[in-house]
């Protein structure tokens, strides 16, 4: 099964939480530019360029969950891993759209041993 919601929202989050940028050095005098995204470019911000703002509550999809079972008197379904969306919220079920995983079974391993040359013995030193 795949469920479909809308996953946490985290609220104003820096470049560092939200982008996982590296930040800056925590030695050199950077007393204030440990968590900071550095330069933003030359003149202007471009279009789609990563920085901090809002981040989370967003569609979000899970896929290939299992349903561990259902009671239908409760109007309950268990589901087998994680689910997006925070306690209480609305998430829609969908029969999965990725195919079932087969495991491919690696063929026998054969052993092959080599066999060394046997050396010629070394004359005797005199």
């Amino acid at each position: 099964m795949d469920a479909r919601g809308t996953n946490k929202g985290k609220g104003f989050a820096g470049a560092v939480k939200r982008h996982r940028f590296k930040g800056g050095p925590q030695t050199h005098g950077q007393s204030d530019r440990w968590r900071a995204p550095g330069s933003s470019g030359r003149e202007r911000v471009w279009p789609g360029k990563r920085g901090p703002g809002h981040m989370g509550h967003e569609p979000s999809t899970v896929q290939r969950l299992k349903v561990v079972s259902v009671d239908p008197g409760q109007n309950l379904m268990l589901i087998k891993g994680s689910v997006p969306g925070p306690i209480g919220s609305c998430v829609r079920i969908y029969k999965t759209t990725r195919p079932k995983r087969v495991s491919k079974a690696a063929p026998a391993k054969t052993k092959v041993v080599a066999k060394k040359a046997a050396k010629p013995a070394a004359p005797a030193k005199k």
